[in-house]
C-alpha cells in the first residue's frame, strides 16, 4: 500500500464485508478468507467509496488485479449484492442488532458441516422466541447432514487411487462439505426476513452447488409468513409473480450476456419460463421488506450456474395492482404509494424555499 494512501474507514470496511456475508463476493467462489478490492483502481479514483469496493478472496483478488476478472464483471457482482441492501453503506436494516453464531461438526476426516445463524439482541419474549426458532433451523440443517452421512452414506464419493492422484495433481483435496450461511434481508417494522444459502460440495466436483431457503416472520405477535399469506387467491398470486419474474429475469440475463459480448438471442427462454412458471412452489424462496417482495432463484433453477442466484424485487405497490393483498401487505403497499413523492415535486419545493430565502 502506498504511504500516501489512507486506510479504508472501519465503517466502510464493515459494510463491504457484511454486504458479501464475509465471503468472496463472486457467488461461485464464496471463500471465507477475503480482502477488499477497489473495482476502479485506487490509482485512478483516489478514494474509498462503498460503491467501488468489493470483498474478494486472495485468489480472485489476484485475478482481478491481473485483469482475468475484468472491471465490468466485478461491477455485475457488486450490483447483485447492492440490490439486496439499503443505501446506508450497504447495511441491512437491523443487522447491527445481532451477533453471529455457528454450529460445526466434522462427521469424519473428509466431511465437514457448518451452520451459521444470527442471534438478535433480546428486548422481549418475541425476540427470544425468534432466536429459538432461528437456532432450531441451524440444528435441523446439521441433523439432516448427520442423518445423510450415517444412514445414507451419500456424502463421500468412492474414489479409486487414480482419481485421488488426479485430485492431488490439481491441488484438490478429497474434502466434502455442507455449509449454511445467512443474510439478514430485513429486521424491523415488525418484520424479520432471513435468507439462508446452503452450499454443498463433494470431492472431485467442478464446483459447489447452492440452494436458497428463506425465513419470514412477523415479530409481534410472532408467527411465520408463508407465500399463501400474501394473497387469498394463491393461483392469481402465482400467475402475477410468474409474469413479474419472467420479465425481470429475461432482462437480467439479456443484460449480462450483452455486456459479455454474447449474441442478443442468448436468452434461455424455455429455462426461464419453466423455472418461473405460474406454480406457487417456484416462488418458495421469498423475502419480505416494508417496500417489496423479493423472490430468489437458486443456480440452475432459471439459468445456468454461472448466473448464480437471481433475485427479483417486486414493489408492494406494483403487486397490489395485480392481486388483492392481505394484511399487513395491503397496508405496506398503501404506505409505499402515499409516501412516493416525485423527484420533480421535491426539487420544486426546494426551489421555492430557496427563492423565499432570497
Amino acid at each position: 500500500m502506498s504511504q500516501n494512501r489512507p486506510p479504508i474507514p472501519k465503517a466502510i470496511q464493515r459494510a463491504v464485508l457484511i454486504e458479501a456475508g464475509h465471503r468472496c463476493a463472486i457467488h461461485t467462489c464464496r471463500y471465507t478468507n477475503v480482502e477488499i478490492h477497489h473495482i476502479c483502481p485506487w490509482e485512478q479514483c483516489q478514494e474509498h467509496r462503498f460503491e467501488n469496493l468489493i470483498a474478494l478472496c486472495p485468489n480472485c483478488h489476484d485475478r482481478a488485479d491481473k485483469g482475468e476478472i475484468d472491471r465490468k464483471s466485478l461491477l455485475f457482482y457488486k450490483a447483485r449484492l447492492m440490490s439486496l441492501f439499503d443505501a446506508d453503506l450497504g447495511l441491512p436494516k437491523g443487522a447491527d442488532a445481532s451477533k453471529s453464531h455457528e454450529l460445526r461438526e466434522d462427521l469424519d476426516d473428509t466431511y465437514h458441516v457448518q451452520a451459521e445463524y444470527p442471534e438478535f439482541d433480546s428486548v422481549d419474549d418475541s425476540v427470544d422466541e425468534l432466536n429459538a426458532l432461528i437456532r432450531a433451523e441451524a440444528i435441523s440443517f446439521i441433523q439432516a447432514c448427520r442423518k445423510s452421512a450415517h444412514l445414507d452414506g451419500k456424502f463421500s464419493p468412492i474414489l479409486d487411487e487414480s482419481e485421488r492422484a488426479d485430485l492431488r495433481e490439481f491441488d484438490i483435496e478429497n474434502e466434502n462439505f455442507d455449509y449454511m450461511f445467512y443474510e439478514i434481508v430485513h429486521f424491523g417494522d415488525n418484520l424479520l426476513s432471513i435468507r439462508n444459502t446452503c452450499s454443498t460440495y463433494r470431492a472431485g466436483a467442478a464446483h459447489p452447488n447452492h440452494v436458497a431457503s428463506t425465513f419470514n416472520y412477523q415479530i409481534k405477535p410472532t408467527f411465520k409468513f408463508e407465500l399463501e399469506d400474501i394473497c387469498d387467491d394463491s393461483d392469481a398470486l402465482a400467475s402475477a409473480l410468474s409474469e413479474f419474474c419472467i420479465n425481470e429475469i429475461k432482462r437480467q440475463v439479456t443484460h449480462d450476456t450483452d455486456a459479455a459480448g454474447d449474441d442478443n438471442e442468448f436468452v434461455f427462454t424455455d429455462w426461464i419460463e419453466n423455472g418461473a412458471g405460474p406454480e406457487p412452489t417456484k416462488f418458495k424462496s421469498f423475502s419480505l421488506t416494508t417496500d417489496s417482495l423479493i423472490i430468489t432463484f437458486s443456480p440452475y433453477s432459471v439459468a445456468p450456474y454461472a448466473f448464480g442466484f437471481i433475485h427479483v424485487k417486486i414493489p408492494w405497490r406494483d403487486l397490489a395492482k395485480a392481486v388483492s393483498l392481505r394484511e399487513p401487505f395491503r397496508t405496506l403497499a398503501s404506505n409505499a404509494t402515499t409516501s412516493a413523492v416525485p423527484k420533480s415535486d421535491k426539487k420544486s419545493k426546494r426551489s421555492k424555499k430557496s427563492e423565499q430565502a432570497k
